[in-house]
């Protein structure tokens, strides 16, 4: 994928999830700046906001870029576990939502 790609990346929402540890939520919304972070099943919950700079989002899709994310498999499974480390990222651009996901494996 070419850096224009990246540029049409609007909202990022990541899920990591465990038995013990619950669950995390980032989301990330590069057309209003913002950061969401949530643990719902956390006691208390936790539920924060803020707002990054252009130069954060610059930083943040360039480590995107690195990461090749858009280029990653859709799934990465680690077949007959049970349990373990699952995740999920979603990735929204003006044409397409984009689903990954893993249970046990991640993009190398």
């Amino acid at each position: 994928m070419t850096a224009l790609a990246y540029e049409n990346i609007q909202k990022l929402r990541l899920s990591v999830s465990s038995f013990d540890a619950g669950e995390d939520i980032y989301e990330l919304d590069f057309v209003q700046s913002s950061i969401h972070f949530k643990r719902p099943f956390n006691q208390p919950s936790i539920d924060t906001h803020g707002i990054l700079s252009e130069k954060e989002l610059k930083r943040i899709r360039k480590r995107l870029i690195q990461l090749d994310v858009l280029n990653w498999s859709d799934e990465y499974i680690m077949e007959h576990v049970l349990d373990g480390t699952m995740w999920s990222l979603q990735i929204d651009t003006p044409f397409e939502r984009i689903d990954k996901h893993g249970h046990q494996e991640f993009p190398k």
